[in-house]
This record gives structure tokens, sequence and C-alpha cells, in this order.
């Protein structure tokens, strides 16, 4: 119902479910907050999983550990003064280590099940 939203250049799963051909007991507000609730644990899960595979992987190697350590320190000198997200994604040790992380988690051989 928002004008904002109607003009906007993309649709949202919850456009798709309003203007679908479902019953109107189908399209009630309950049902918008499990769809919300689905898209956002989908993410979650997801993001979850990614870290805890890149951690591990990060943890299990003392050579990737200290090399990761050293960059952050040399890149983070003191804590109380972060650097910015544009500053942190510069970092090609991290970067690097990000990317192998990500493609391990895709990986069948570590599903989680």
């Amino acid at each position: 119902m928002n004008k904002d939203v109607k003009e906007a250049q993309h649709r949202t799963v919850f456009q798709d479910i309003i203007d679908s051909d479902l019953p109107p007991h189908e399209v009630s507000l309950l049902r918008l907050q499990n769809e919300a609730v689905s898209v956002v644990g989908a993410g979650f899960e997801t993001t979850r999983w990614a870290l805890t595979v890149f951690c591990y992987h990060v943890l299990a190697n003392p050579s990737i550990n200290k090399r990761l350590r050293d960059e952050l320190k040399d890149a983070i000198p003191d804590p109380e003064q972060m650097p910015s997200w544009a500053a942190l994604q510069e970092l090609p040790y991290l970067s690097a280590c990000i990317e192998e992380g990500q493609s391990f988690s895709l990986s069948p051989s570590y599903d989680q099940n």
C-alpha cells in the first residue's frame, strides 16, 4: 500500500505474494511474517555456515592464521580506531581468505548434513 514500494524498480517476495492468485486467506499478515522469517533465516544460516568453515580453516592452519593476523595487525594498529570497510576490503590476504572460505562453504564435501 506504500507509494514508494509500488513505484520501486524491483519487486519483492511480499509484492509477489500480495499480487498472486492465492486465495485471500493465504495472503494474510501471518503469511507475510512467516515469509520474512524464512528469508532472514535463510540468509542467516548460509552466512553462519560460511563463517564457521572460514574460522575452522583459519584456526586449523597455523601458517594461515599467522599470516592473516599479521596482515590485520598491520592494518589495525589501534583496535579502538577501526579502518573503514573499504580499507579492509583492500587487504589482499584477508580478501583471499574470505573468497576461499566462501568457496569451501559452498563445496558439497563440507555439507553440514
